[in-house]
């Protein structure tokens, strides 16, 4: 079992890349975002291994196990990088040209309107539930 917990980020990683390419190759015809199909992936590899169906396969629950404990770092600086870098890849210059400045026109008023939103938000929670207030521990 030992020897389990050893290849699980190994694992973890072939799994993703496998299923990544999987996905890339199969979603080429149809509609559906790279990236939701990917987020899709692990939505279904985690449901399973909750109802337990991945009991069976040790190697594949400790890979599971380990993504689900990793640390929220990795996912910032390895990850996320590989999604904006496919995505940059991905995207068709003329289109970006054409409604550049429609979507920043757009985007800055909606990031000001979401943010006056969160903050009244959490104004009225700290206001009619005071025991929610300070930070997180």
């Amino acid at each position: 079992m030992e020897t389990n917990n050893l290849l699980a980020p190994l694992f973890f990683v072939l799994i993703g890349l496998m299923g990544g390419a999987i996905l890339k190759f199969g979603l080429k015809k149809m509609p559906l975002p790279y990236t939701v199909g990917l987020f899709a992936f692990g939505l279904l590899i985690g449901t399973f291994d909750r109802i337990g169906w991945l009991e069976s396969i040790p190697i594949l629950k400790s890979s599971i196990d380990f993504a689900g404990n990793a640390n929220p770092d990795m996912i910032l600086y390895i990850f996320l990088p590989i999604l904006i870098f496919d995505a940059a890849y991905e995207l068709d210059v003329h289109i970006f040209r054409k409604t550049l400045t429609n979507a920043t026109i757009l985007s800055v008023p909606g990031v000001i309107i979401a943010m006056l939103l969160t903050a009244t938000l959490m104004i009225g929670i700290g206001t009619f539930a005071p025991s929610y207030e300070g930070p997180l521990h």
